[in-house]
């Protein structure tokens, strides 16, 4: 049964990668909707509701149409939850009850006939309500959608700013239109008795005797003088009045091709978002788990250049950027290629996704962990983050790593150390309210969620500190007690834990070089020995 309603969620979402025959049934539930919806107009047209074969024809189709989409409906119901559960964005969310909503009430017809008499003519515009279901199968409604919410801010000022100036140019209207300057208004008691057209001293009576009339008819403009005002010669008369209304035709005109140049350029976002989400799932696979021969099991990727990456996946520079920066796991390194160069950078991406991401890093919780591996320094340190991932893959520990704070950080929302920090020593707990949670500094929710994890994931397990140093041995391992403790305040804080700590220092030199699973499995090996 679980497999049945997987399959179900697999066929209702659809994904590019689906299998040949979930996509055979989405098209087959597509072209169902466009020939459902025909014969729905069909049945209007005379000559076919007069031959009684072509019409019954139609409506046996339209009730196996029907009942094909109750059980479709039906069966997306009992999957609801998973659906529900998959959305990842209040708009995917939103959609998915717009769907709903959109398939009962293009039911709702058939359910009305079943329970009364009504002839199929009844409710023609709840049925052609159908065709909005091809929407779920065609994106591109969708995409104008969310180009319009996009730009939705810039949309709104747009529109202020045109009422703005519409109100403004009514009441020039007005005023040029009953000749202020001159003395003349229509308002007078002695004009009112005129029949209008009529004019006095030569001078015309005009029409626009308020400013609220003046704004109608400045917006019935703008909808094609729906009023007919022009056909009954309610137009401006003065030179100015005229002036203002060709202004307000070009102002006609900029309504149209503001906002359109506006979800032009958002359905643009769209489209480079939707191309960013397809090549952000192509580098996610590329740092995906592959077996490593040194090691025999499988782990994930090392960090890649930019270059490589380019040129292995075809991705755009700029499209790479955006991906690092909106998409979490991924991160963007600068590294010295040479000591003795100091401008001798390169960029390497690197990817977490081995782990849960956290508001200092990563965290990978393992079923059956005998040990605790903590990483204080991998955003300062290169190598040292992945080295302790893949000692914790071959260890079966749990990983606690700070991947994005470091002393003197160019960022100073992420400048904290976290071997030498103050914060060990407070015991305060942060507030649970979101609201107050956003005011507390980063590196202040980063340090105390670090201890906290540690305390969790460290209960009744020894914690093994991973760190690099220029030191000439490949690597030692230490037991954090006496003199170690007054190195730094992590180890202070372990050691008032009880909680059973050692050092594992790694030659910096050693973690650059092509030996790097080698000197894995080896530490590994040390620390199995010593039964750590």
């Amino acid at each position: 049964m679980n497999k049945f309603r997987h399959e179900l969620v697999s066929i209702f979402e659809l994904k590019e990668g689906s299998p040949l025959w979930q996509k055979r049934i989405d098209k087959g539930i597509y072209l169902l909707i466009l020939l459902s919806s025909l014969g729905v107009i069909l049945e209007t047209i005379p000559p076919i509701k007069e031959n009684a074969k072509l019409f019954n024809a139609l409506l046996i189709f339209e009730d196996i149409a029907m009942c094909i989409f109750i059980i479709e409906l039906m069966l997306r119901l009992s999957v609801v939850n998973e659906l529900y559960a998959h959305c990842k964005s209040n708009w995917e969310r939103f959609m998915l009850s717009f769907y709903i909503l959109i398939d009962f009430m293009a039911i709702l017809p058939a359910i009305l006939f079943a329970i009364g008499s009504q002839h199929h003519d009844y409710f023609l515009t709840l049925r052609l309500l159908r065709v909005f279901k091809v929407f779920r199968h065609d994106d591109s409604v969708e995409l104008v959608l969310r180009a319009i919410l996009i730009k939705k801010d810039i949309l709104f000022k747009t529109a202020i700013i045109i009422l703005i100036t519409t109100i403004f140019l009514s009441v020039l209207l007005y005023e040029a239109e009953n000749k202020f300057e001159f003395g003349f208004n229509k308002a007078n008691p002695n004009l009112l008795a005129q029949a209008e057209g009529a004019s006095v001293g030569g001078v015309e009576l005009t029409q626009f005797t308020d400013i609220w009339a003046s704004m109608v008819w400045c917006f019935s403009m703008f909808v094609g003088d729906l009023a007919g005002y022009i056909e009954s010669g309610f137009m401006p008369t003065t030179p100015i009045g005229r002036f203002v209304a060709g202004i307000l035709g070009f102002l006609n005109i900029a309504i149209v091709v503001i906002p359109t140049g506006i979800i032009a350029s958002g359905f643009l976002e769209v489209l480079e978002e939707k191309k960013i989400k397809s090549q952000h799932i192509i580098l996610v696979e590329a740092f995906r788990p592959k077996y490593n021969p040194i090691l025999g099991i499988d782990v994930y990727e090392r960090p890649r250049t930019m270059f490589t990456l380019q040129n292995a996946l075809y991705i755009h520079q700029n499209n790479l950027f955006k991906i690092l920066e909106t998409r979490p796991g991924f991160r963007l390194r600068s590294v010295q290629s040479d000591a003795s160069e100091k401008y001798g950078d390169l960029n390497l991406v690197e990817y977490f996704g081995y782990g849960t991401l956290t508001t200092y890093g990563v965290k990978r919780t393992m079923p059956e962990a005998k040990s605790t591996i903590v990483c204080p320094a991998a955003f300062a340190q290169k190598g040292i983050g992945y080295f302790s991932y893949a000692i914790g893959e071959l260890h079966q520990s749990n990983l606690i790593s700070n991947e994005l704070f470091q002393r003197n950080s160019l960022n100073k929302a992420f400048d904290a150390s976290f071997l030498i920090n103050k914060h060990y020593q407070e015991n305060t707990s942060l507030p649970t309210n979101s609201k107050a949670l956003k005011k507390i500094p980063q590196n202040i929710q980063g340090i105390h969620d670090f201890k906290k994890d540690i305390q969790l994931m460290s209960a009744d397990k020894p914690c093994l500190v991973f760190m690099a140093d220029d030191q000439e041995e490949n690597y030692k391992i230490e037991k954090i007690e006496g003199e170690l403790t007054q190195s730094n305040e992590l180890f202070q804080w372990l050691t008032q834990q009880k909680i059973e700590s050692y050092q594992i220092i790694i030659s910096a030199k050693r973690l650059n070089e092509y030996s790097f699973y080698e000197l894995i499995k080896e530490v590994d090996e040390n620390l199995k020995n010593k039964q750590l």
